[in-house]
C-alpha cells in the first residue's frame, strides 16, 4: 500500500532570525512565497512556489522552504535541527530547504520529537558555578538532525542543535545578553565541548550518532 503523506508542521518560531517578521523579508523575483504561512509568526522562512528558479528542487514527498541567509549561518542550522530536511540550493541570498512530509505508517523509530536517549553529562551551567552534572535527552528530528535538551541543576534548560553529527546552533536569544550570543564548539576525544558564554557542556559524541537507539 502506498504511504500517504500529510503536511508537516514546521515548529521553528524565531530561530531563523529573532528580529524578522514575514513582512520584513525582501523577496527576490526569482522566489515566490505561496499560501498562508505554515510557519509560526515571526519566522522569515516560507514555502515557495514551483517556478523556473525552483522547479528542479521540488519533490512531491517534501515541502520546499526558503529562508533568508546562507546555508552556513547559525539560523539555517537551527532550522534544520528543529525541522529536519536538507539544503538543496542557494538562490539570490536565500537558502532552499527540502523538508520531508510526514509519512503515515512509516514505522520509523526516529520520528520527529521522540526522545531516543537520556543520560547525564559534565557541565558548567553558568559563571562562578563549579563543574557538575546535568541531565540531558536527545530528541530525534527529520533529516539526520538531533536536539540535545540539557536540564541545568536549577531546572532551566538549554537546547543544542546537531545536523549530520555537527553542532549547528543553540537556543540563544537576545535575552541571554551579548556575551551569550557567542557559541564555540570544540571536540575532545569522544566529546563535543559546547561553550555559550559562561556555560560549558560536554556532550558525548555517541549521543548524536545514528543507530543503537535505546
Amino acid at each position: 500500500m502506498r504511504a500517504s503523506f500529510v503536511p508537516a508542521v514546521l515548529i521553528l518560531a524565531a530561530s531563523c532570525g529573532a528580529a524578522f517578521s514575514q513582512t520584513d523579508v525582501d523577496w527576490p523575483m526569482s522566489l515566490k512565497p505561496v499560501g498562508p504561512p505554515q510557519l509560526p509568526k515571526g519566522s522569515p522562512c516560507r514555502l515557495v512556489a514551483n517556478n523556473v528558479a525552483t522547479a528542479e528542487f521540488h519533490d512531491p514527498t517534501a515541502m520546499l522552504v526558503a529562508c533568508p541567509g546562507a546555508r552556513s549561518s547559525i539560523a539555517i542550522g537551527k532550522f534544520l535541527a528543529v525541522n529536519g530536511g536538507r539544503v538543496v540550493a542557494e538562490v539570490d541570498g536565500f537558502t532552499l530547504i527540502a523538508v520531508p512530509k510526514v509519512a503515515q505508517g512509516a514505522g520509523d523509530k526516529k520520528i520527529a520529537g521522540s526522545a531516543i536517549r537520556k543520560g547525564q553529562l559534565r557541565c558548567t551551567p553558568g559563571a562562578h558555578v563549579p563543574l557538575t552534572r546535568c541531565d540531558y535527552s536527545v530528541i530525534a528530528r527529520r533529516g539526520g538532525a538531533y536536539t540535545v535538551l540539557i536540564t541545568k541543576p536549577d531546572g532551566s534548560q538549554r537546547a543544542v542543535f546537531f545536523v549530520n553529527g555537527k553542532v549547528r546552533g543553540a537556543d540563544i536569544t537576545q535575552a541571554d545578553g551579548a556575551k551569550k550570543q557567542r557559541l564555540v564548539t570544540t571536540t575532545e576525544l569522544d566529546l563535543f565541548v559546547v561553550s555559550i558564554g559562561d556555560e560549558r557542556y560536554e556532550i558525548p559524541a555517541d549521543a548524536v550518532a545514528g543507530g543503537n537507539d535505546q
